[in-house]
């Protein structure tokens, strides 16, 4: 095949009349543009369809997956300890648990009294407004009253209430009360309000010692 033959066919390819094609003009298109392209040319009621269905498919997926956090949030294993240690403490671990429990919500709950008395009686005009400001809320003596001094007086029914019953179960356990709870104070240092991973690390630590050993595990 002749030179001249591919030339005297391609002589349109640089006319300057000759407009680019459709492919040609959606090579050059962005990918964002693609898309726009694509979402226009889906019919609405197309459109709508598959959204009711994405949500449908949403809702039964949430109500799934809410059944199966339920069903299978199994509490079996912690009863079966808690049962256990009953057998083999002739019923005396639960009381002392149950002291446990009575002491640490106690000393919390007190705790959180004598911060809301320091915030109460610190309180003046001029906080009271600063604090409106801060929050876009109007506070005053009569939200005081009403919220902070009627959660104070439940804060001290179930202190008072509960210092009572932790006083009987450690009468059936023959155990010595905390006397700080007994006087109606808090120590930030009881064994009770120290987090559970520190408590057994002292435990450990008091263990190391009896052997002789120092801090270094």
């Amino acid at each position: 095949m002749s030179y001249s033959s591919f030339s005297d066919n391609d002589d349109d390819l640089f006319d300057d009349n000759v407009s680019l094609s459709s492919s040609a003009s959606t090579s050059s298109n962005t990918p964002s543009d693609d898309f726009k392209t694509l979402i226009e040319s889906i019919d609405k009621k197309e459109f709508d369809k598959i959204d009711r269905m994405f949500f449908r498919s949403k809702v039964a997926l949430t109500l799934i997956d809410g059944a199966n956090s339920y069903i299978f949030e199994n509490n079996s294993y912690n009863r079966s300890i808690f049962n256990t240690l009953n057998y083999l403490t002739n019923n005396q671990f639960q009381y002392e648990l149950f002291a446990d429990v009575l002491e640490e919500s106690i000393l919390r709950r007190m705790i959180i009294r004598d911060f809301l008395l320091a915030c109460v009686d610190n309180t003046s005009d001029d906080i009271l407004k600063k604090l409106s400001k801060l929050v876009d809320f109007d506070i005053d003596y009569n939200f005081l009253n009403t919220y902070f001094y009627s959660f104070l007086e439940i804060l001290n029914f179930a202190i008072n209430d509960n210092i009572e019953l932790y006083q009987k179960v450690c009468n059936q356990l023959n155990r010595q009360p905390l006397s700080n709870i007994i006087d109606g104070t808090f120590n930030e240092n009881s064994p009770t309000l120290i987090g559970t991973n520190d408590y057994i690390n002292n435990v450990f630590q008091n263990i190391k010692h009896s052997f002789g050993h120092g801090y270094f595990q």
